[in-house]
C-alpha cells in the first residue's frame, strides 16, 4: 500500500458530494469520506440529509474516516460546515501513523469548514458536542432580549459635569 493519498480516482465523486454540501443541496447535508480497501484511495462512504445524529451512525471504529457536515449555527441561524477526521480505535497503529500526514491535504479537498473535529470515539462526535463547538466558534452570542454584558473596565466614564457659578443660559 502506497503511503500517499490518492483523491483523483473518486476525484469527481468527492468533489460533487463536497459542492452539494456547500451549495445547501437539501437533499444532502454531510458525507462520510474512507478508502478503498488496501489502498490510500480517497472515496465517498455514504451521504444523508438527516443531519449530525444520522452522520454520527457511520463512523466505524475499524476505520480512518473524515466527514463533512453542513448544519445551522445556533447563535446565527447561518449554515456553518463541519469537517470531521475519525480515527476509531480499531485502527492498525501503521494505518494510524499515516493520519497525521494525510489531514492537511484531505482538508484542502474538503475545504471551507470552520469547525474542524479530531474524534476518537463515539463521544467525540456526539451531536450535541459538535454544536457546542459550532456554537463557540461564530464568536458572537446574539440575544436581542437581553441587554449586551460589557466588564466595568470597557464602559466609558460618564463626562464630569462642570459646575455652573452664575453663568446664564443662552437658548438661540
Amino acid at each position: 500500500m502506497s503511503r500517499s493519498l490518492d483523491v483523483s480516482a473518486h476525484g469527481k465523486e468527492i468533489s460533487s458530494t463536497h459542492q452539494r454540501i456547500l451549495q445547501k443541496d437539501a437533499t444532502i447535508s454531510w458525507a462520510l469520506y474512507g478508502f478503498d480497501r488496501g489502498s490510500n484511495a480517497l472515496n465517498v462512504e455514504a451521504t444523508g440529509a438527516e443531519g449530525l445524529e444520522e452522520l454520527a451512525e457511520e463512523f466505524d471504529d475499524g476505520k480512518v474516516q473524515y466527514a463533512f457536515a453542513r448544519v445551522q449555527d445556533p447563535n446565527t441561524k447561518l449554515p456553518k460546515y463541519v469537517f470531521i477526521s475519525w480515527c476509531g480505535q480499531g485502527v492498525p497503529v501503521f494505518r494510524k501513523g499515516m493520519v497525521g500526514a494525510q489531514i492537511s491535504e484531505v482538508q484542502r479537498v474538503l475545504d471551507s469548514y470552520h469547525v474542524s473535529v479530531i474524534a476518537r470515539s463515539e463521544e467525540d462526535v456526539r451531536p450535541e458536542e459538535i454544536m457546542d463547538q459550532v456554537a463557540r466558534s461564530s464568536g458572537s452570542q446574539y440575544s436581542y432580549h437581553s441587554k449586551p454584558h460589557q466588564p466595568p473596565s470597557a464602559q466609558k466614564p460618564l463626562p464630569s459635569a462642570k459646575p455652573n457659578f452664575g453663568r446664564k443660559l443662552r437658548c438661540s
